[in-house]
């Protein structure tokens, strides 16, 4: 949805900090795999001989990707053109001195149309709310971030510097605050919950309060 990329002063601010904003996607997103009527879905499994595998859509309307085709070798589905996602709401990307405050952002997953199953081995999806990559001094308050089909915020690829305040991040489906990559992070009067794996943190020492 919006790109933020080599800026170096930016604030994304709501207005009103008492009855925010609130961006909502619509119902009836395609979110998952998909085939079109009459689509084929193939898959090559490397074996000795090698192995393909093949799905048809033989019906009227579309459909999501059966189940089965995604237990098909390592588990993946990674054809884009059975692929349907919305993307990220907000992208940090080389960035510094970054504010978002005072606006809601509701992915609106409950009213999703799901192509596949959810797990490691399943869908994994650009559709976060905010995702920050290689950007230093970060700045989120007064911010919710509900409902994405991936994480509310994912902190990632050497972002550093990020303070969180009064942010709440619930019912995000695989993580409601994903950091994976940087240093320094502060979290103050956050909720991060209803999630399907909650808190993910790789590699780090925490010092906070959350």
């Amino acid at each position: 949805m919006m790109k933020i990329n080599g800026i170096s002063k930016l604030t994304i601010k709501g207005s009103n900090a008492v009855t925010r904003p609130l961006i909502k996607y619509v119902d009836g997103m395609y979110f998952g795999a998909f085939l079109r009527p009459g689509q084929t879905y193939s898959k090559v499994i490397s074996l000795v001989p090698p192995v393909t595998y093949y799905y048809t859509n033989n019906g009227a309307t579309i459909e999501p990707l059966p189940y089965a085709c995604w237990n098909w070798g390592d588990g993946f589905v990674n054809d884009n053109k059975v692929r349907a996602f919305q993307g990220d709401f907000i992208t940090i990307t080389n960035s510094s001195n970054i504010t978002i405050q005072d606006i809601i952002i509701n992915g609106n997953n409950s009213n999703f149309i799901w192509g596949g199953k959810y797990q490691d081995y399943g869908i994994q999806l650009p559709n976060s709310g905010i995702k920050c990559l290689a950007s230093t001094n970060i700045d989120i308050s007064n911010v919710d971030v509900t409902e994405m089909g991936e994480d509310g915020i994912l902190i990632d690829n050497m972002t550093n510097d990020v303070n969180l305040n009064n942010v709440k991040c619930v019912r995000n489906t695989r993580s409601a605050l994903a950091w994976t990559g940087g240093h320094t992070l502060t979290a103050v009067d956050c909720d991060f919950d209803e999630t399907g794996k909650g808190l993910t943190i790789q590699h780090f020492q925490i010092q906070g309060q959350v």
